[in-house]
Parts: C-alpha cells; structure tokens; sequence
C-alpha cells in the first residue's frame, strides 16, 4: 500500500492575506470573462457582417448548434441519472 503524502497548509494564517488572494482571484475570474464575452459578441459582429442572413449563414449556425444541443441533452440526461439516485 502507498503512502498518502502529507496535507499542507494553503492558507497564510493571515486572514487580510487570505481574503487578498481570494479577491485578486475573482477578479482575475471576472475580467477574463468579460474579454471572453466581448470577444464573442466581436465574433457575432464579424459574423453577420461577413456571411449575414443567408442560406449560408442559417447552415453554419444551424450547423454549429446541433451537436452543442445533443450534447448537452446526453450530459444532462448522465448528469440526471448519476444525481437523482444520489439524492434521493
């Protein structure tokens, strides 16, 4: 049997410190989720401006949709199954 390695502590022991660090990572959370939302609305932009509302455009987003769409219904349909027995 192996042994299991010892825990460390993550934390500073200075909760101000502690509470710093959390923030500066929400922060870094928070705004590199913005650029991914404005750098997908800038995708959307170029988009409808290259390709617009045409056949084209209706069978690239059509096309791009329908695999997200199944996956989510498969993962929501394993994450269900996997979770309610769990739960109840």
């Amino acid at each position: 049997m192996t042994e299991l390695a010892p825990v460390t502590q993550t934390t500073t022991g200075n909760p101000r410190q502690d509470r710093e660090g959390m923030a500066r990572g929400a922060a870094v959370i928070a705004g590199l989720t913005v650029v991914s939302r404005v750098l997908g609305l800038a995708r959307t932009v170029v988009f409808s401006q290259t390709v617009g509302a045409t056949c084209l455009g209706t069978a690239y987003v059509t096309a791009n949709q329908v695999p997200s769409l199944v996956y989510e219904l498969v993962l929501a349909g394993a994450l269900s199954s996997a979770m309610v027995p769990v739960l109840a």
